[in-house]
């Protein structure tokens, strides 16, 4: 056992940084699983649209279509209409819509042409153009029933303004799903969090532990010792267990007491739980693989931040899954993260995902093949290590 104590004395000096991960993740995922959660609810929210007009026409009929949208959304006004200016407005976002009434707007509405009568420029990914487009369309329509029913032009403003001024209503959002806490789904985000920090403190922790007993004078005199290299290994190897197990616990720990017993351990919330074991025992062979490697400190953390940070962004722990291109989730199915996330998705509903067992076990058993197999690539670096010290 002098092996396995001997890890956990050089374990104690690498304590301080994994504290320190473990405290900011903690303070982080308490402030993020409640924002998070309460976003979740995806409530209805009216929304206005900053926009600016061109007007050419500059008569009664291009007026009433400004009040009318200026009563809507934000009608901003500016010094110079030139091209490049509100280019770079519509750039930083000051505006999301230009429209420009074209001279002969109302000529047009007075003999009955409805084809054509306004441009607009706005951004192509733009939903707050499209939103707003809606507006535009339901004020002409509106006007074009009223002009094609035989009233005045004059008259026909009229009776449009009146109409869409009491076709104003209160959108009230009503859910047809069970009532739940909103710890259900800040547990979810919790685990989603997760994969993150399991990946920065077990390679910060336990990396260099390992790297130490690498060491050439350190493997030369444990081989000089009465300790079979198949006991040192056999050693180095429960102590990385017992380290990773003790810090999951305590990240489960953590998630029981914040969610509470009636969330933690529902049957999702174990679901989630096992997943994360799951997970774990991958992170376990990542780093088991990264610390045969003879890394200096400064390698060390940077191969750490790749690991960790390269996995989440790739695999939807800081931007959803269902955000990401399709290229981007292909490549991300070669990594161990992606398989842990799309289970989490499916027990928090993240991205319209659905539980579904036979899914769900899939993506276990991919986890356990990413463990073996990564597991099988260190035992074979770590047997040239052995013969090349040899």
């Amino acid at each position: 056992m002098q092996v396995y104590k001997t890890f956990f004395k050089i374990a104690k000096k690498y304590t301080n940084s994994c504290l320190i991960y473990l405290t900011v993740f903690m303070i982080l995922m308490l402030y993020m699983s409640s924002v998070s959660s309460d976003d979740s609810n995806n409530k209805f929210k009216a929304s206005t649209v900053s926009f600016t007009v061109i007007d050419e026409d500059n008569t009664d009929s291009s007026k009433a279509l400004i009040d009318y949208l200026a009563g809507k959304h934000k009608y901003v006004t500016f010094d110079s209409y030139d091209k490049e200016n509100l280019q770079d407005n519509l750039y930083y976002e000051r505006i999301r819509y230009v429209l420009n009434i074209p001279k002969g707007y109302e000529n047009k509405l007075s003999k009955g042409e409805y084809d054509n009568l306004l441009t607009h420029t706005k951004k192509s990914d733009s939903a707050a153009g499209y939103f707003f487009n809606q507006d535009l369309d339901a004020y002409i329509s509106s006007l074009r029933m009223y002009l094609e029913g035989g009233f005045e032009l004059k008259d026909a403003l009229k009776e449009t303004a009146d109409t869409v001024e009491s076709a104003k209503t209160t959108v009230e959002s009503v859910s047809f799903k069970k009532k739940t806490d909103n710890k259900n789904n800040g547990l979810f985000y919790y685990f989603q969090y997760f994969s993150y920090i399991i990946i920065s403190i077990l390679v910060a922790g336990i990396s260099p532990i390992l790297i130490v007993f690498h060491k050439e004078d350190i493997r030369a005199r444990i081989t000089c010792s009465s300790y079979s290299k198949s006991k040192q290994s056999l050693m180095i190897g429960l102590g990385c267990i017992t380290y990773a197990v003790a810090l999951w616990m305590v990240l489960m720990v953590c998630a029981l007491i914040v969610y509470g017993p009636s969330v933690a351990l529902s049957q999702k919330g174990l679901l989630g739980i096992l997943n994360s074991f799951v997970y774990t025992i991958v992170i376990i062979a990542i780093t088991l693989l990264i610390g045969s490697f003879n890394l200096d400190d400064t390698a060390l953390s940077l191969v750490s931040n790749i690991v960790s940070i390269g996995s989440s962004f790739l695999c939807g722990v800081f931007v959803p899954l269902y955000m990401l291109s399709d290229s981007v989730k292909a490549f991300s199915r070669f990594l161990p993260a992606y398989w842990y996330i799309k289970s989490n998705d499916m027990l928090g509903g993240f991205g319209g995902e659905t539980l579904e067992m036979n899914k769900y076990i899939n993506n276990i058993l991919i986890l356990m093949l990413f463990a073996v197999a990564i597991f099988s690539i260190y035992l074979v670096v770590n047997l040239k290590n052995k013969k090349k010290a040899a």
